[in-house]
C-alpha cells in the first residue's frame, strides 16, 4: 500500500487542525478574561468598602475626645446637683413664705369678722 500526496487533503487536514487551534485558544483567552473582569470587579467592590469603611473610622472621635465629653458631662453632673440643692432649698423657702401669707390671711380674715 502506498500514500500517495495529495495537496488538497494535506491542506485541508492542515487547516482544521488550525481552525481546532485557533477556537480553543480563544475560548480559553475569552474565559480567562472573564475571571480577570471578575477579579477586578471584586478588588474593586472591596476597594469601595475599605474607602467606607476608613471614612467611618476617621470620623470617631478619638480617646482624648471621648476622655474631655466624659470630663464635662461628670461637671455637669456636678452643677446639676448643686442646682438641685439649691432648688429644694428654694422650695423650703416657698413653703415657709406661704405657711407665713396664710397665717396673715388667717389674721385678716379674723379681724375682719369682728
Amino acid at each position: 500500500m502506498t500514500f500517495d500526496f495529495d495537496p488538497t487533503v494535506t491542506i485541508s487536514a492542515a487547516l482544521s487542525v488550525i481552525a481546532m487551534f485557533v477556537a480553543w485558544f480563544r475560548t480559553r483567552r475569552a474565559d480567562l478574561e472573564n475571571r480577570l473582569k471578575q477579579g477586578s470587579d471584586q478588588m474593586d467592590d472591596m476597594d469601595r468598602r475599605l474607602v467606607a469603611a476608613e471614612q467611618k473610622i476617621a470620623a470617631l472621635p478619638e480617646t482624648g475626645e471621648l476622655h474631655r465629653l466624659e470630663l464635662h458631662l461628670t461637671e455637669i453632673s456636678g452643677d446639676m446637683k448643686a442646682m438641685a440643692a439649691s432648688m429644694r432649698g428654694q422650695s423650703d423657702m416657698i413653703r415657709t413664705m406661704k405657711d407665713v401669707l396664710s397665717r396673715h390671711e388667717q389674721h385678716l380674715m379674723e379681724e375682719g369678722r369682728k
